[in-house]
């Protein structure tokens, strides 16, 4: 899952306007730009404002500050949902981990690596 597909996923139907709309200071073209894959690393402020705008809950905030940083595997993206009691703080380094080898591919695989961090 990257910053653009979760823009996506979370706009629904209304338009890159209306969301700048819904926020002061958010630039419809620069929201369209950063979901369309554009532009990347948006500033904590206007990850703020996107999530405000996509009116995400608390949990897809934070998942949204973290996929303005990196890209996160699509397994533990399906993990990060399925357990929201994870907090994004023990899975921000396991999504950022570099592999030498084999990269984790089940959700089993990547609680193992969240448990290594948890542990560290």
């Amino acid at each position: 899952m990257d910053l653009k597909s979760f823009v996506s996923s979370k706009r629904e139907s209304a338009s890159f306007r209306q969301l700048s709309e819904r926020v002061e200071d958010l630039d419809h073209v620069y929201l369209w730009r950063l979901a369309s894959g554009h532009r990347t690393a948006p500033s904590e402020d206007t990850v703020a404002k996107m999530a405000k705008a996509l009116q995400l809950s608390s949990r897809d905030t934070e998942i949204l500050a973290l996929l303005s940083k990196t890209p996160i595997d699509d397994v533990l993206f399906e993990l990060i949902n399925r357990h929201p009691e994870i907090p994004i703080e023990d899975i921000e380094p396991a999504a950022t981990m570099s592999f030498r080898g084999t990269r984790p591919t089940t959700q089993d695989d990547w609680m193992k690596i969240i448990e290594l961090v948890r542990s560290m």
